[in-house]
């Protein structure tokens, strides 16, 4: 089975879902497509800083109604960076912010390009490989798909990326993230705290209350 769109969009996370909301009133036919069935987990720190709020405003109209009934947003005023010698720098937020676990934050963006939009979205669709003729074809296990344009929202293991031998970093196995949920920690509840390891180059750990 094959199916033709202006547009494909691989990726449903906050990306691919602002991608989608942005081209809601563009006349294309657009796909978005994503490996996992939503709602579905993220490793991240759960924070959406004040620039992402403000395109969130600018791509959803009622969103200043919608934002306060979600229950699990923590707003946040400021950021801190401990040195390894545990010197630090605070800044304070002018502009909104807010934590939100990614299990949440990106089931709310999906609801809304389903809400706002008439795009087709695929979940549990996992693209194995996009070719490149007349059209761009992108394959899955049960279906193919042709489209004009494909935007990559999938990240640093990107398959668009990959599809066209583009690489992010040489070395992306040495690179990982790891979280947890912890309760009754002793830190300040509307601060986001990053901590600069000695001894480990690019590695720090945070703590983002919630």
């Amino acid at each position: 089975m094959q199916l033709g769109y202006d547009l494909a969009i691989v990726g449903g996370g906050p990306a691919g879902t602002a991608c989608a909301l942005a081209l809601k009133d563009s006349g294309l036919k657009v796909a978005l497509f994503d490996k996992a069935k939503f709602p579905r987990d993220k490793t991240c720190g759960d924070a959406i800083p004040g620039p992402s709020i403000k395109v969130i405003h600018d791509l959803i109209p009622d969103v200043s109604n919608l934002l306060p009934d979600l229950p699990k947003l923590h707003r946040i005023n400021s950021s801190e960076i401990y040195t390894p010698k545990g010197r630090s720098v605070k800044i304070n937020w002018k502009q909104k912010a807010y934590n939100m676990p990614r299990l949440d934050f990106d089931q709310f963006l999906m609801e809304q390009v389903k809400q706002l939009t008439n795009i087709d979205i695929y979940e549990a669709q996992l693209i194995r490989s996009i070719q490149s003729n007349t059209m761009l074809k992108l394959d899955t296990r049960e279906k193919s798909f042709d489209c004009e344009m494909v935007v990559g929202c999938d990240g640093a293991n990107s398959v668009v990326s990959r599809s066209f031998g583009m690489k992010f970093t040489s070395d992306l196995d040495k690179y990982f993230g790891l979280r947890a949920y912890y309760e009754n920690i002793d830190s300040p509840q509307e601060t986001n705290e990053f901590f600069v390891l000695k001894g480990l180059p690019q590695a720090y750990f945070w703590i983002f209350p919630l």
